[in-house]
């Protein structure tokens, strides 16, 4: 249990209004995605990174769990409180976007900023950041690290981790560190930043993100293909990566999933197909997309697609 004397040192560092015991908060940050229920003992906002540093050599000292925690929107309980202790919440003043290198194509961002508003804000420059959890309308981007959050776009363009190139972050004994850098390339040393990606914040608390940019496709198209059985939708699957082209998303939706989504949302899809494909692509030029879907449409109907649509 936290004595009041923790409490007190906690609000000495951060100020009366940013740390909590009271009840309502407790509640608040109890829980994630998962649904799983874990009461923190006290809730605290830091403001800065010296307050990051301060608090976990503080609760370093005294043995006092810390769980850093974004939006809590994951599923693997990564900002749960399973053994007590206290919730160090980001979200409130770590939430701005510190520079969009157009020039270098990178990006240096805080933890709590979510994840679309990102991508919104580089997408107005013409630039493109990939990753793109289902939770993007609320998760951060600290939350995407820790979890290397990957998206429906992962097929072609990969997970967090690849857009990842440099982090600043405090250790446990409250030391500062910054791992890898602004650069395509960097051999020199060990790989620390990948090591903290999917580390849920066991092993440092992350306080800044430097993030690869792309240049933003021009031109995307999705299709769909329907088909009698599972198992020709998945061989569509395989010999769709295997031929030379790369969707950007391929999803998969069995005959439950159909009828689920159809009464909910009266889309018109087809009800007694045994599974769908729902498939998109991107590129610059209209005849790339023609290319692509040609091949689609080829292979799913090598593999028994009764009917493919294109949006």
């Amino acid at each position: 249990m936290l004595d009041k004397s923790h409490i007190q040192t906690l609000k000495s560092i951060v100020g009366e209004e940013n740390c909590y015991d009271d009840k309502a908060h407790l509640v608040a940050y109890c829980y994630d995605a998962t649904r799983e229920r874990y009461e923190p003992e006290a809730v605290v906002f830091p403001r800065n990174e010296a307050d990051v540093s301060a608090i976990l050599a503080y609760c370093n000292t005294h043995k006092i769990p810390v769980i850093p925690r974004g939006a809590g929107s994951g599923f693997t309980g990564g900002a749960l409180p399973v053994n007590g202790g206290i919730i160090l919440a980001m979200e409130r003043y770590f939430n701005r976007i510190l520079e969009i290198d157009e020039k270098n194509l990178v990006a240096r961002v805080q933890p709590g900023v979510v994840n679309k508003a990102f991508q919104e804000a580089v997408e107005k420059k013409g630039l493109f950041y990939p990753p793109d959890p289902a939770s993007q309308e609320y998760s951060t981007l600290g939350g995407n690290v820790s979890e290397n959050a990957g998206g429906m776009r992962a097929a072609k363009y990969g997970i967090t981790k690849d857009y990842v190139m440099a982090l600043r972050a405090v250790l446990p004994n409250g030391d500062v560190i910054r791992a890898g850098k602004k650069t395509i390339k960097d051999v020199a040393g060990f790989n620390v930043a990948g090591i903290l990606i999917a580390s849920e914040g066991n092993l440092a608390v992350i306080t800044e993100i430097t993030l690869k940019l792309i240049a933003k496709p021009r031109l995307s198209r999705s299709a769909m293909g329907v088909f009698p059985n599972i198992e020709s939708a998945m061989n569509a699957v395989y010999k769709t990566m295997a031929s030379g082209i790369t969707p950007v998303a391929m999803e998969f939706l069995d005959n439950l999933s159909i009828r689920a989504v159809e009464e909910r949302f009266h889309k018109g899809l087809p009800i007694d197909a045994g599974a769908i494909l729902i498939t998109q692509v991107d590129g610059d030029l209209t005849e790339q997309l023609d290319f692509q879907l040609n091949i689609l449409s080829d292979k799913f109907k090598e593999n028994g697609c009764i009917d493919f649509r294109i949006a």
